[in-house]
């Protein structure tokens, strides 16, 4: 393990998640819709299948983390299943925004429900090894910040190219349905890009030289992580939040299009440069992190981000983008604390390292993602439910009742859960103080097992 890593293995880092993101943000933003809307898959029944594939891809990744905690190959215990994910990955977006003639309602449902459960399968192989990986590179607490930070900014460039494509073959297609020709793009960006991070961090990709307990086991890790207190904080904080995010992101699409009366191009335009602010806006969450601590810089951001969407979103004025560009530079702005989350999750794995004396990024991070992948799964079939409630009609006018739903649901029923996600997060107990006697703590041990050997 390297406490100060090269500027190239920190780029190569994070650069799989450029591919990863793109993935996500098509999934997020238009796999609802292009299946409402292009498919003709009644709303609810779409939420449902998305919903139940989440699920189940959460319930796989904690089993993938400790897997690959413990997986022996002379290859590394990360890069197989990174290698293996890349490709797996491409081929099940390909096909699911590429569907065959489907006639049934059931045959549209169970098309959806099966392909997506293998998307979202491909999904953790690729992701979880990932995302665990940045612990094995470095110990440093500022090193993994810019980890971190390379890796959210290639993820923001993911999330642009995922959110930009669709609007370009818009602009340029006569035929065909752009989310299609988007998802074969990205489909090939995927395994260029985890190939890129594979060649940069393979030989970093070793084992720790940690005794592993018999009485260690995937089981016993997971009892632990549940009992961490620090975790349970940053994990509920984390879960709720993202509760609001997902009906952010699932319902950006409707309320733009329905609600502001905007066109596909401009939506578009919009969410890329709430996206491209996210992204510039992160070094500057890094530099205010070093100075004041994580946790603060954090809550402001979040509940930032909740108060403006509770009070702009419902007041837009149809036919107008200026304001939505307004929202969408200030949000952006609040939306990049979000890099200190995977740095202070970092934090948590070394408080647990003192007293179990094994590093379990895998199954933290597995559980991590688990959370993130099960609030979605929630507020995907919340947001499915609430669109067949409200009366929602596709490819159509909608009523100003209607209209006024979605503006309600995209304002203040995002900011009421970030908001809450902010002030549970207030309530996290480790300190920078604490961390660096955690540190302290870990690299006596390291040298003590240096010397006796």
């Amino acid at each position: 393990m390297q406490n100060k890593l090269s500027v190239g293995v920190k780029a190569g880092y994070g650069t799989a998640e450029i591919g990863i993101m793109a993935a996500e943000v098509l999934i997020r933003v238009f796999l609802l819709k292009f299946y409402t809307d292009v498919v003709g898959l009644a709303p609810d029944m779409a939420g449902y299948a998305v919903a139940i594939g989440v699920l189940w891809d959460a319930v796989t990744d904690p089993l993938m983390g400790s897997i690959s905690d413990h997986f022996p190959s002379r290859f590394g215990r990360r890069i197989p299943f990174m290698a293996i994910g890349a490709v797996t990955l491409a081929v099940a977006l390909y096909l699911l925004f590429n569907p065959p003639e489907l006639t049934s309602e059931w045959g549209r449902f169970g098309y959806l429900l099966g392909v997506y459960i293998f998307f979202n399968t491909a999904f953790t192989v690729l992701s979880v090894p990932h995302s665990a990986l940045a612990g094995d590179l470095t110990e440093h607490p500022g090193e993994r910040l810019h980890l971190f930070g390379y890796r959210l900014f290639a993820g923001n460039l993911g999330l642009v190219t995922g959110t930009a494509l669709p609007g370009i073959f818009a602009a340029v297609l006569t035929t065909g349905d752009p989310a299609s020709s988007a998802s074969a793009v990205v489909a090939g960006l995927i395994i260029v890009t985890a190939g890129i991070t594979i060649l940069s961090t393979g030989r970093y990709d070793r084992p720790q030289p940690t005794q592993v307990r018999p009485s260690d086991s995937p089981k016993t890790g997971l009892v632990a992580l549940l009992r961490n207190r620090a975790f349970f904080i940053l994990f509920t904080a984390y879960f709720i939040a993202t509760l609001g995010l997902t009906v952010n992101s699932s319902l950006a699409l409707y309320y733009y299009n329905y609600r502001l009366n905007l066109d596909e191009v401009t939506v578009n335009f919009i969410i890329a440069f709430f996206i491209l602010i996210f992204c510039l806006s992160i070094p500057v969450w890094i530099v205010v992190a070093r100075k004041y601590g994580k946790k603060l810089p954090l809550v402001i951001g979040v509940s930032g981000l909740g108060v403006m969407s509770m009070i702009v979103y419902p007041l837009f004025p149809p036919g107008q983008a200026s304001w939505p560009y307004l929202a969408g530079f200030l949000g952006g702005i609040c939306i990049g604390s979000v890099v200190l989350l995977d740095a202070t999750l970092a934090d948590i794995v070394d408080y647990d390292k003192v007293w179990s004396r094994e590093s379990r990024f895998g199954l933290f991070f597995g559980f991590w993602k688990l959370g993130g992948k099960a609030s979605r799964a929630v507020a995907l079939a919340l947001t499915g439910k609430l669109l067949a409630i409200i009366g929602f009609v596709p490819n159509a006018v909608q009523t100003p009742e209607v209209s006024w739903f979605l503006a309600l649901a995209f304002g203040p029923g995002v900011g009421l859960f970030l908001i809450a996600g902010a002030i549970i997060a207030a309530a996290y107990p480790l300190s920078e103080k604490k961390h660096d006697q955690v540190l302290r703590i870990l690299a006596y041990r390291e040298q003590k097992s240096a010397t006796n050997n």
